[in-house]
């Protein structure tokens, strides 16, 4: 089983109503996708998920990717990254308790 782990660009207001303030700004986020059951189908979203012009970049992640490197900790993936990386977990869990 796989997930999709995607760089994203996302454009949020700022709120800034004088003049010449930006009114808006750009963050790159990480998100999860998925659970798909083939990596033949994963593939196929990744390459889905580039044709996005907001897309920066995608990655297939196995169910032993995932688990292994949530078990190094944030100390080594970073807090956001072990914050995804556990939502891909719950995804993929949510999948094996629906197939039960």
């Amino acid at each position: 089983m796989y997930v999709i782990i995607t760089h994203r660009l996302i454009r949020t207001n700022t709120g800034a109503t004088q003049p010449y303030a930006p009114r808006t700004a750009h963050s790159i986020r990480l998100h999860v996708s998925g659970p798909f059951e083939s990596e033949k189908t994963a593939q196929r979203a990744v390459l889905h998920a580039l044709s996005v012009h907001t897309t920066l970049s995608a990655q297939v992640w196995s169910w032993t990717q995932i688990r292994d490197a949530l078990a190094r900790g944030a100390g080594v993936n970073g807090q956001d990254m072990q914050q995804v990386l556990t939502e891909a977990m719950r995804c993929l869990e949510s999948l094996v308790t629906e197939d039960r």
